[in-house]
């Protein structure tokens, strides 16, 4: 038997696009490389496309929903008053400064209160990814009860069954499949790291793999970063749910709030270049935040004073060098207690025209966000430069 194979030409070339190059992905700006990427699910901005009835992705060519999961939406925040972006918005300006005057998404607390919900989001067992997922967060818990920022079960229980991230009111992350703890930031295989509601939103990169049977747990682009291996249990439940909110021994939880929730299938700690321009695309969006040094006369500041001081910037980092002209003064540096080294040590190293030295430390809370004060042992004279790292 013979088979003929026919080519065929279309009759006409469209006539704007003739000498035109194909798209260059050099071009491409971070945001629409991830958009693009096949192996985004979901993609939510807490800004963008917050419907009645649905969140609806930024990924490049989907139409994936998340929809109410119980009897409400989140409640969209916003700082401007009105909002020209957001009409459903509601004013908030603790919250709103949180998120670095960026909208949030707070969910309520009690059961199934305000939290978002997808089916065939998650990689499971049986399936081409063979359970691979990474689940990128920027949020925090509510501040007064343990939260579940996200999970696939309807409501979250001290022994539940599916996969769960718990966050304490204490700072304390666990991530659980099936009842199985498979890690935490407290483990003593790492340096324990803490972080409560007032302290800010983090970025929370949840990789989980049952192919590699491991799992790895990213806060603030390495800030903590722990991997555990042999990990035996395996995600069975393709549904996402985010803020989720239920009981949990003490009662109703709070759903905390959220300004970032990005699913994507495989095992996105892998590929440390994808990793990187998420990590560095979300900070970046979010973690912008005004810093502040200069001199004072005053041994500790109020948050007025430490706006008053001369220097300023937003950045992403606590690393900091800058120099003043101080006459029997104090010199100043405060910066979100979110840029702390760890939950025990608020920097790596301190240095006075060159010299180590241990600066007074306190914390005072700035735009309603924990910020870290370093204050210089002694007052100074002359011309100061301080390092801090």
């Amino acid at each position: 038997m013979m088979t003929d194979t026919i080519l065929t030409q279309l009759p006409f070339v469209n006539q704007g696009s003739v000498g035109l190059l194909g798209i260059d992905p050099a071009v491409l700006d971070d945001e629409d490389v991830v958009a693009l990427d096949l192996r985004l699910v979901f993609w939510g901005r807490a800004r963008d496309a917050l419907h009645a009835a649905d969140w609806t992705s930024r990924a490049i060519g989907s139409e994936f929903k998340m929809v109410p999961g119980g009897a409400a939406m989140p409640t969209q925040i916003t700082g401007l008053d009105p909002d020209p972006l957001c009409d459903r918005a509601v004013f908030n300006a603790a919250v709103w400064a949180a998120y670095n005057e960026r909208h949030a998404l707070v969910f309520g607390a009690g059961a199934l209160n305000g939290h978002l919900m997808a089916s065939s989001a998650l990689s499971t067992h049986l399936d081409a990814f063979g359970g691979d997922f990474t689940i990128i967060f920027f949020g925090r818990p509510g501040p007064g009860d343990n939260a579940f920022p996200f999970g696939n079960n309807q409501v979250a229980t001290a022994a539940s069954s599916g996969m769960l991230l718990q966050w304490t009111s204490a700072g304390g992350l666990t991530f659980q499949v099936n009842g199985t703890q498979i890690i935490a930031n407290t483990a003593t295989a790492s340096p324990a790291f803490a972080s409560v509601y007032a302290d800010g939103p983090r970025l929370i990169v949840l990789a989980f793999s049952d192919n590699l049977n491991k799992c790895r747990l990213r806060i603030d682009a390495g800030l903590y970063d722990r991997e555990v291996t042999s990990v035996t249990a395996f995600n069975t439940d393709s549904t996402i749910r985010l803020g989720l909110a239920g009981s949990n021994l003490s009662g109703p939880i709070d759903g905390g709030d959220c300004g970032e929730f990005i699913v994507l299938r495989g095992y996105l700690t892998d590929d440390p270049v994808m990793l990187a321009r998420i990590e560095k695309l979300i900070m970046d969006h979010y973690r912008k935040k005004p810093k502040w040094w200069g001199v004072s006369a005053s041994t500790a500041l109020t948050e007025a004073q430490a706006k008053a001081l001369g220097g300023g910037e937003r950045s992403t980092t606590r690393a900091k060098s800058f120099t003043v002209t101080a006459a029997d003064q104090y010199v100043y540096y405060a910066y979100p207690s979110a840029e702390a080294r760890s939950a025990a040590a608020a920097y790596t190293s301190y240095r006075i025209n060159g010299a180590d030295a241990v600066p007074t430390q306190t914390t005072v809370v700035i735009n309603s966000v924990n910020h870290i004060v370093l204050r210089s042992p002694t007052t100074l004279t002359g011309s100061i430069t301080v390092e801090v790292t």
